[in-house]
């Protein structure tokens, strides 16, 4: 697009905003020419964030430095327009721009006489509520709470799937909002005195709609919930130190970066399949959109959100004991374990889950092969349709060169086998060494189908291979320390 036209769109949504404000005087019975400054003003730093970031808002992509140049400048002035309409109280608080009723007018008057806040609007005069499941109508919340808590001075971000939606413009239907902050020193049971001032705030902002109050989680003191004309509101306050993640914020939301790496962390700790799914959808949406690379996603997970993950772990195995389960000690690995779960129980459950946020054509291929690209990058098997096949595990603890050629065609036919090799230092053919001389030569993705249990690991360093098998397989059906297999077992 010619520079000359990018300028012209951008006068043209510059000036589609810029209307005259009426000042309510003793002649008018009416506020209707109020202009909802505040929205435009949203609307213009929308559109700034999306060119600065070369996205794509509404029709055009803006990012010549002229454009750019203007929407600055739009930026600054409704900064200053607003300011000085603020401080002579032209702008209601309710930010709706909608007629009042005679009654409500003359509250309104008193109250600007008076200086004082104005009066919230009655449930008769807000507007038609749209659809409480769009996710237009989740994000006019979002913009809405945002200025609830920017007016009580309480710093908040967004996070979760609501952000992909947003900066990435996913199509996935948004479930909730899902907010953090690090404003509070105590945990909420402590603070009632600050949540009944937040409520009191939201019901002011939000006349006439369904509102369930921001109350404290039964299982963490440290989240309030709540629901707002349909939508849930999540906020959970965090601290830093604590929670070993440094996120970069605008614009109330965590970076795109900050979104993947909290995304591929997440999908590790869910236990629902449908919700693992989900999360996955965002991370591919969002790798695609950022871009980043799965290679770049491993190792970035590792420097920047290990702490995190050793911190989350420790939690389970301390509230769980044994029934928290196996973790890796290794971000990217344990993430390597959850995806390899989730692709062998069902490819094809997946695969309808994933592609239902964006129906059919090019952009399921896409997705399909960001999938089957971030399998392979971490070392996990990707069968699309694995034809009746079921996930099978091959021990091999006896001669495995007379072996290697029934064992390599079963790994063959069915690409969810995988086959686990007990070595020990006294077997020449299973000798550290010589498998690593073997993993290496495999593609990747063949590689992370071959797991091997080293004798010396387990604390039977005297024993032979077949006795070790018998005593943990045979005799006193003892199960094998798989936690010790390498690469892990799916």
């Amino acid at each position: 697009m010619p520079k000359a036209s990018c300028v012209q769109c951008a006068q043209q949504n510059t000036a589609a905003v810029f209307k005259p404000t009426a000042v309510p005087s003793g002649g008018a019975s009416r506020s209707s020419e109020i202009v909802d400054l505040e929205k435009a003003k949203s609307t213009i730093m929308d559109l700034l964030y999306r060119s600065e970031h070369g996205m794509v808002p509404l029709q055009d992509k803006y990012t010549d430095e002229h454009t750019l140049k203007a929407f600055g400048l739009t930026k600054v002035m409704f900064d200053k327009a607003f300011s000085v309409l603020r401080s002579k109280r032209l702008v209601r608080p309710d930010k709706d721009g909608l007629h009042l009723s005679t009654e409500e007018e003359k509250k309104w008057k008193e109250a600007k006489a008076k200086g004082e806040p104005y009066p919230p609007l009655a449930s008769t005069a807000t507007a038609p509520k749209r659809v409480a499941d769009t996710n237009e109508h989740k994000l006019t919340i979002f913009t809405r709470f945002n200025a609830v808590m920017e007016f009580l001075h309480i710093p908040v971000f967004l996070t979760g799937g609501a952000v992909a939606n947003i900066v990435f413009n996913s199509p996935r239907q948004l479930k909730d909002l899902d907010y953090r902050t690090t404003h509070f020193e105590q945990t909420f049971d402590h603070l009632e005195k600050e949540v009944e001032r937040i409520n009191t705030e939201l019901r002011r902002q939000f006349p006439g709609v369904t509102l369930k109050p921001l109350a404290i989680d039964a299982q963490n003191k440290n989240v309030l919930n709540g629901v707002i004309d349909g939508c849930e509101v999540t906020l959970a306050r965090i601290l830093n130190k604590e929670d070993l993640r440094t996120y970069t914020i605008q614009r109330n939301l965590i970076s795109g970066k900050d979104l993947i790496l909290d995304k591929a962390t997440t999908f590790i700790f869910r236990t629902d399949d449908v919700k693992r799914a989900t999360d996955l959808f965002d991370l591919l949406w969002s790798m695609r959109h950022l871009p980043m690379d799965a290679d770049t996603l491993q190792r970035t997970l590792e420097t920047e959100r290990s702490g995190n993950y050793a911190k989350r772990v420790l939690s389970q195995r301390t509230a769980h004991g044994e029934k928290a389960g196996y973790y890796s000690e290794s971000l990217s690995t344990q993430f390597a374990i959850c995806l390899g779960q989730l692709l062998a129980r069902s490819m094809s459950s997946v695969m309808k889950l994933l592609t239902a946020h964006v129906g059919h054509g090019d952009m399921v291929k896409q997705l399909k092969t960001d999938l089957s690209n971030l399998a392979r990058s971490f070392g996990v098997p990707f069968v699309e349709q694995a034809r009746g096949c079921k996930p099978l595990l091959i021990i091999q603890a006896g001669n495995m060169t007379g072996d290697m050629f029934g064992v390599s065609a079963a790994l063959g036919l069915n690409p969810l086998a995988h086959v686990l090799l007990i070595s020990d230092k006294s077997s020449r053919d299973k000798t550290p060494q010589l498998l690593a001389f073997y993993l290496e030569s495999l593609p990747k993705e063949d590689a992370a189908r071959v797991h091997v249990l080293f004798a010396e690991t387990t604390q039977e360093q005297d024993k032979d291979i077949s006795s070790l098998y018998s005593t943990y397989a045979g005799r006193q059906k003892k199960a094998l320390p798989y936690p010790l297999v390498q690469p892990p077992l799916p």
